[in-house]
């Protein structure tokens, strides 16, 4: 029993006596192992680069207004974003904008790139301001500069029409204050007419007409104000689409794989296991001898 228990312990002239016997094999499977993840970075493992954007999302017109009892409503443009930095995450994120971005590409380049997109593509949006940072993938320099100049074409494309359908709102309520405008103003011009061309009206049906005719003026005047002071906030805002801070930005080196690291890694490894097979060996063949 008490043999059993000496031969299960090792001791440090064990463990001289292991890596003298092994140490070969040790430094065998060291460089077999990191040969092996060197042959397979090189060869099987595709380097990537990575491109950086930093987007401004663009300004849409939203309007305000204010009725005043003199000088009718009065519209002011205040801008807004087109479209919330949440929510640019989220479409960059679905395949239908992905599609379209690939779209832009060659046949050849579509199908390689179509996985790594989807999966490099990372988009955060910077606190605190109108700005997002995306960044994605490519097997080259070239590559992925042209998915990064894609995607920012593809967003600008998406929110120029939500810009132009909220501008054409916008002038389309202008078009219709202009034709109210034009309406008071016929009014108007009729009723002057027929009491111009009234004779024997009693007093009070002078005062009564004169007071529809002020009434209607009065309207007109601020139907009028009101359509010039929206013209004057769509002309004088200043609005701009989505757009890139800075040109794109990609990375010099591959940024993966790792070639170094996964060297080592794989080396240690094969150390590792090379040293537990070799105590292995070497406490079972001496527990049989003893």
């Amino acid at each position: 029993m008490s043999n059993d228990s000496e031969n299960s312990v090792i001791g440090l002239s064990d463990i001289v006596s292991v890596f003298r016997e092994y140490g070969r094999w040790m430094l065998l499977a060291l460089a077999g192992f990191g040969l092996f993840a060197f042959l397979l970075v090189n060869f099987a493992m595709h380097s990537k680069w990575e491109a950086q954007l930093i987007i401004q999302i663009g300004q849409k017109p939203v309007l305000s207004f204010e009725n005043q009892a003199t000088s009718g409503t009065i519209f002011t443009l205040k801008p807004l974003l087109i479209e919330p930095s949440s929510n640019i995450a989220i479409r960059l994120e679905q395949h239908s904008f992905q599609d379209e971005v690939l779209q832009n590409l060659p046949q050849k380049e579509r199908t390689r790139l179509m996985s790594l997109y989807s999966s490099s593509l990372n988009v955060r949006p910077i606190l605190n301001s109108d700005l997002i940072e995306v960044k994605m993938r490519g097997y080259s320099y070239e590559e992925a500069q042209k998915l990064a100049e894609a995607t920012l074409h593809c967003l600008q494309k998406e929110h120029e029409l939500l810009f132009q359908n909220n501008m054409q709102l916008m002038h389309k309520q202008l078009s219709d204050l202009l034709n109210e405008a034009k309406r008071a103003e016929q009014s108007k011009n009729k009723l002057a007419s027929s009491l111009s061309g009234a004779r024997n009206l009693s007093s009070f049906s002078a005062v009564v007409s004169a007071t529809l005719l002020q009434g209607q003026m009065d309207a007109l005047n601020k139907l009028k104000q009101s359509a010039a002071s929206l013209d004057w906030a769509l002309q004088s805002q200043v609005l701009y689409n989505t757009r890139a801070l800075s040109p794109v930005s990609v990375t010099t080196n591959p940024v993966a794989p790792n070639k170094l690291l996964i060297i080592l890694a794989a080396a240690l490894f094969g150390l590792i296991i090379s040293i537990l097979a070799s105590f292995i060996h070497y406490s079972t063949r001496r527990n049989l001898l003893a």
